[in-house]
This record gives structure tokens, sequence and C-alpha cells, in this order.
């Protein structure tokens, strides 16, 4: 695997990681399991591709939970801050996309 592959599985494992963590927070081990199963049986959104498709896991969590929905895309939010910095946005869909080009990015 090349560097760059490998940065990139990386900092999907780290964004995953986020996610999960903020998933939990918000509605505990089994909680999360069932919005992740449905969020695949339902919307067709695998949980290794939610760092690629951003915006269809905030619109899946949104259309599955309404205002529970955004309480959890405040809590990734949050699990992004710490992890790749304070800087990013409060939007979901914004945030997961900096982590990428902040982790992402050449060292000088």
């Amino acid at each position: 695997m090349s560097e760059r592959s490998d940065v990139h599985k990386k900092t999907d494992d780290l964004i995953q990681d986020c996610v999960l963590e903020g998933l939990v927070s918000v509605v505990g081990v089994s909680g999360a399991r069932s919005i992740l199963y449905y969020m695949k049986k339902d919307y067709g959104l695998d949980y290794e591709k939610i760092c690629h498709s951003p915006q269809d896991f905030s619109k899946s969590l949104k259309s599955m939970l309404s205002t529970g929905g955004d309480l959890i895309a405040s809590r990734i939010v949050t699990k992004l801050k710490d992890r790749f910095g304070t800087g990013l946005p409060n939007d979901l869909v914004e945030a997961i996309q900096s982590a990428h080009r902040i982790h992402e990015r050449p060292s000088p």
C-alpha cells in the first residue's frame, strides 16, 4: 500500500472512530449498532463509507432521528474537534471534509 493510501486509510479510521464515539455517547452501544444497521439497511450507507459520504450520513441521521440526529451530529463534531483540532466547522458535513483535508495535508 502506498504512503498516500496509508494516510487516507488512517484518516478514515480516525473519522470513523469519532463517528462511533459520538453515536455511543448519545445512544449507547446498542443504540449505535441499531442506527448503523438501519443506515445500511434503509439508506445503503455502510459505516466504512461514512467519511466519504458525509452528506448522505448527515441526511440519513436527520431522516431517521429528526432533532435527535442534530444532537448526534453535534456530538460527532465535538469528537472530531477533539481529535483534529478546534478549528473545524460546526457543521457535520464540513467538519468531516475538513478533517480529511487537515489530516491528509503533506508534511512541510
